[in-house]
C-alpha cells in the first residue's frame, strides 16, 4: 500500500523557497500575494507498517525546523489559515533527484537493498 509524507518549515521558521515564489508571484504574475508556504510530498510504496512512520519521518524531515504528517495532511496544522494549496509534480519520465536521494535514504534507514 502506498503512503504519502508530508513535510514543512515549522510556521515560526522563515520559508525561504516559500519567499521566492511569493516574490516571482508578485513581480512577474502581479498577484496581491502576502506569503508562500511550501510542503514537500513523497509517495512510498515500499510496503511500510505504520509502526515505521517515525523512522520514514527521521529520515525524511529536520526535526529542528520541519514538521511532518504520515497519510494526514501537514498543511492545516503548520499553516493554518492558508487561502489555497497548490499541489505540483513532475511529469512521467521527469528525473526526480530528491526523491531518488529519499528512496536510498530510506533504504539505509529501514535496512533494505
Amino acid at each position: 500500500m502506498a503512503h504519502r509524507v508530508e513535510v514543512g518549515i515549522r510556521p515560526e521558521f522563515r520559508d525561504p523557497r516559500g519567499e521566492g515564489v511569493a516574490r516571482e508571484a508578485r513581480e512577474f504574475l502581479h498577484l496581491p500575494v502576502d506569503e508562500v508556504r511550501t510542503l514537500d510530498v513523497f509517495t512510498l510504496d515500499l510496503g511500510l507498517p505504520e509502526a515505521e512512520a517515525d523512522a520514514v519521518a527521521e529520515a525524511l524531515a529536520d526535526p529542528v525546523v520541519q514538521d511532518w504528517a504520515f497519510d494526514a495532511p501537514l498543511a492545516h496544522r503548520v499553516f493554518p489559515g492558508f487561502d489555497w494549496a497548490v499541489e505540483v509534480g513532475f511529469l512521467p519520465g521527469v528525473t526526480d533527484n530528491v526523491g531518488r536521494t529519499a528512496k536510498e535514504a530510506l533504504e539505509m534507514r529501514l535496512g533494505r537493498t
